[in-house]
């Protein structure tokens, strides 16, 4: 609706409407590269007995990013990409690896500067 959008402010507060509308989308896109960065860089480096419960599509998903990300043979990596955390939320019988995955999960673009 126009009204919502500043049609009957006048000319000053039109700019300073404008220009926090502008700042808005600026940082709203800064925002997204950062959930963008996060979601690339942000590893959860376990080993085997650290997946119990976790479906072997799930584990070898995990191997596969692992081996992406040069790790050691016996490793494996849940990143935050939603394919690999979800699952892991969902099945791992770790709470406490639950807990670290979902906090890093609810603070993507937060992690990066």
């Amino acid at each position: 609706d126009f009204t919502r959008a500043g049609a009957h402010f006048d000319s000053e507060k039109q700019k300073q409407n404008a220009d926090i509308q502008a700042k808005l989308a600026s940082l709203s896109t800064e925002f997204m590269q950062n959930v963008l960065k996060d979601e690339e860089t942000y590893e959860l480096v376990l080993k085997r007995e650290d997946l119990p419960g976790c479906p072997e599509s799930l584990v070898e998903a995990a191997k596969n990013a692992a081996e992406e990300r040069n790790k050691a043979d016996d490793e494996y990596v849940i990143t935050l990409s939603r394919s690999l955390v979800e699952p892991f939320l969902t099945f791992s019988d770790r709470r406490d690896l639950r807990r670290t995955a979902w906090e890093a999960w609810t603070s993507r673009g937060e992690m990066s500067p």
